[in-house]
């Protein structure tokens, strides 16, 4: 017999065991292969090919998104098998302390020294970090700096984490096909756009090369999802088989 129910069943003991698991060892270990990647394309000590196919930066951010997505959505989908629902309020204070303090106080430490050594930072390159929009077109198209150009990867996570706890929690059968439409979907139509420049632009055009950004984080989002997907009905609450 098969019981769904969204507050009062408990998951079984497998998924429960799954639900508690605080710590996974090897995304530490995928996470520093990711750092190195970044930090050592960024120091440029060689041009080599093999060089820059082994410290490719560009991957070792996408590796970094991966695993963002992943650890995200599983939490919140436990949550979820445990409790029933999600709870949005601790959702974004956890992520605002932990990442607004240490974002905002280097943005300030930044300022400082602009103020004492002429950096010549723009002034809509600080509104730009401030705001988490660094990864709009404009802002790395002009002015672009060396102290402040990263917060365009931060800019990408926050502006997933706004809105996707929200679709998450209200119905995850529509989420899953966004990360879907996002992963297998989104790259095709990029695709048609250059092979059919009347499509390239427009509104079209400005949709698919905004959430195409999202791409590496959503397939963290989606691995989560096929692996507890056992311990969830198509809405998203989950299910205990007697």
């Amino acid at each position: 017999m098969r019981v769904t129910n969204q507050t009062s069943v408990r998951p079984t003991n497998h998924l429960l065991e799954i639900a508690n698991q605080k710590h996974i060892p090897s995304l530490d270990g995928l996470r520093g292969v990711s750092i190195i990647m970044v930090v050592v394309s960024h120091l440029t000590l060689s041009s080599n090919y093999f060089y820059t196919m082994i410290f490719n930066g560009p991957l070792g951010v996408n590796i970094f998104f991966v695993i963002s997505g992943f650890l995200i959505t599983s939490l919140c989908l436990k949550e979820k098998l445990l409790t029933g629902t999600i709870s949005l309020k601790d959702f974004y204070i956890r992520r605002v302390l932990r990442i607004f303090p240490v974002a905002y106080l280097y943005i300030a430490v930044v300022f400082i020294l602009d103020h004492f050594f002429h950096l010549q930072i723009a002034w809509f390159q600080y509104l730009a970090a401030l705001f988490y929009i660094m990864n709009f077109s404009y802002f790395r198209a002009h002015g672009d700096t060396v102290q402040l150009g990263h917060y365009w990867s931060l800019s990408i996570e926050e502006q997933f984490y706004i809105i996707f706890p929200f679709f998450l929690k209200k119905n995850y059968k529509i989420f899953y096909w966004a990360v879907i439409f996002i992963v297998i979907v989104l790259p095709v139509l990029c695709g048609l756009q250059e092979l059919i420049q009347s499509i390239n632009h427009g509104v079209f055009y400005y949709f698919t090369h905004y959430f195409i950004k999202f791409q590496s984080i959503a397939t963290g989002c989606l691995l989560s999802m096929l692996i507890l997907k056992k311990g969830l009905t198509t809405n998203g609450c989950y299910r205990l088989r007697l």
